[in-house]
């Protein structure tokens, strides 16, 4: 049970200052966090030079002894084996013939081997080695006597065994110095294998926390930068109720507080407009009525009869008057749209006779200006769970543009077809057509495209703009497809069954 405990409050300890550690972290801005990394990957760069450097070092003085004592003792006395077989030859000659030129030859080559005994006695750095070589001198030295007055027999019996004892006592130096190399040598490779392998270690551990470092600092900047980027976007298509929750304090989180603080802003503002415009046009809307009414009264020669002139202005006044209240109505239809008060009566409707309406409420606007306009579709198309009233609403609006930006003797055509479980429609005309850097705009708020053609054919710019409000309460989406001179195209898609 006391182990239990301990282990608790160790993992409590461990998760406060985890927890602790991430709120630092979080507190600190980019500019920081990037250095603090940056400075602890130099850290792991450094240490792992330090440890090749002090590696190398340690390499260097096993390979510069090896060269500068151990090859050069075995040189020596590789050397001393032949000095000895060369003087042995004089001397066994100087013995049989006397010659002094044998004992000068003789002479010449223990000069030689003197120094080369020297050099090997600085070079020797063993015990085991330094009796060696004082045995070979004593040996070495009672060799050197020449008695030439000495039986020669027994001079040369003396001399053969002094020979081979010299050998192979230096051949015993060598063969001590060659394990001393082949340790010395294994002592290098495990000491550079082991120097590697840290190294590689160490690489690896500042490789990988290099990536992970580099990958959650981007992960840390690119994400909220790419939320950022989409509310952006939506803001842009009008959307200003977004929020974007970031818990870090760095430039990152001030930039998001400022964003939600512009977002809450916009949507206050974008709120007080659409009330101010309803609230206008509501008022509006009740003496354009009234002097709508009292325009027709006045047609109808109720208050007298009226001259030829004053009905061509009374008409002039009945059509503004119905462009006003046009005007007023969609202005009160978008605000309802778009604080949600409009209702929608989803049903089963057929589609067709959607089509066949709203083309006949369109049919004399269209053949006043002697349009053909025309309903293409395949077949007779299936059933849609839609409300009926507003999609009619879509394709008059729709239509009514077609046949205003269309000129005398165009040509406007409705296609519709089904497909996965979706319906297409088309609405083509033959018009000027739209820049394609308008075709995004055009379905926002008051958004009206310069074609070049008379601004009495201009509208208000919010009939899109309902349209679009429409098609995407249908769980549907709506676009335009256009090239300057070449007409326009007007596409949606509706689901068959919404949900």
């Amino acid at each position: 049970m006391g182990d239990m405990a301990a282990y608790i409050k160790q993992f409590t300890i461990s998760f406060n200052f985890t927890k602790r550690i991430k709120n630092l972290w979080l507190n600190l801005g980019i500019y920081q966090k990037m250095i603090i990394g940056y400075m602890l990957i130099v850290f792991m760069v450094v240490v792992v030079s330090i440890h090749t450097i002090t590696i190398l070092f340690k390499l260097n003085a096993i390979s510069s002894s090896i060269l500068s004592r151990d090859i050069a003792l075995i040189d020596i006395n590789k050397r001393m084996i032949n000095s000895l077989l060369s003087q042995d030859r004089s001397k066994e000659n100087y013995l049989l013939l006397g010659d002094e030129i044998f004992l000068k030859a003789f002479q010449e080559k223990k000069q030689e081997m003197i120094k080369d005994l020297a050099s090997l006695e600085k070079l020797a750095d063993t015990q085991n080695e330094k009796g060696e070589i004082e045995f070979f001198k004593r040996l070495y030295f009672d060799y050197t006597n020449v008695n030439k007055d000495a039986d020669i027999d027994a001079q040369k019996i003396k001399n053969s065994r002094q020979m081979n004892d010299m050998i192979k006592t230096l051949e015993g130096v060598n063969l001590h110095r060659e394990a001393v190399i082949n340790k010395k040598m294994e002592n290098f490779k495990e000491t550079g294998g082991n120097a590697a392998r840290l190294s590689l270690i160490i690489s690896m551990i500042a490789f990988i926390f290099g990536i992970t470092f580099a990958f959650f600092v981007t992960i840390s900047i690119s994400r909220p930068i790419e939320r950022l980027k989409q509310e952006t976007a939506n803001i842009a298509k009008g959307d200003f109720n977004r929020r974007i929750d970031i818990d870090s304090k760095d430039e990152i989180g001030e930039l998001a507080a400022a964003f939600n603080t512009m977002c809450f802003k916009l949507n206050e503002l974008e709120r007080l407009k659409s009330e101010f415009i309803a609230n206008i046009s509501h008022e509006f809307r009740t003496p354009l009525t009234s002097l709508r009414e009292a325009n027709n009264l006045l047609l109808d020669g109720i208050a007298g009869k009226t001259t030829e002139k004053q009905q061509r202005l009374l008409k002039i006044t009945k059509e503004e008057s119905e462009k006003l209240i046009k005007m007023i109505n969609d202005f009160l239809d978008l605000s309802k749209m778009e604080a949600g008060m409009i209702r929608y009566n989803f049903v089963p409707s057929d589609i067709n006779i959607v089509f066949e309406n709203a083309i006949s409420e369109i049919r004399l606007l269209a053949e006043s200006k002697e349009i053909d306009l025309k309903l293409e579709t395949q077949k007779r198309l299936p059933v849609v769970f839609m409300d009926s009233e507003k999609i009619k609403q879509v394709m008059i609006n729709l239509l009514s543009n077609a046949v205003k930006f269309t000129p005398n003797g165009g040509k406007i055509s409705v296609v519709a077809r089904t497909e996965d479980s979706n319906i297409y429609v088309e609405v083509k005309d033959t018009g000027m057509g739209i820049a394609k850097e308008n075709l995004l705009k055009i379905f926002d708020k008051f958004q009206q495209v310069d074609t070049g053609i008379n601004h009495k054919l201009r509208g208000t710019g919010l009939g899109l703009s309902i349209a679009k409000h429409i098609v995407v309460t249908h769980n549907g989406r709506i676009w335009a497809e256009s090239r300057l001179g070449k007409g326009s195209t007007f596409k949606f898609v509706l689901p068959l069954k919404i949900g």
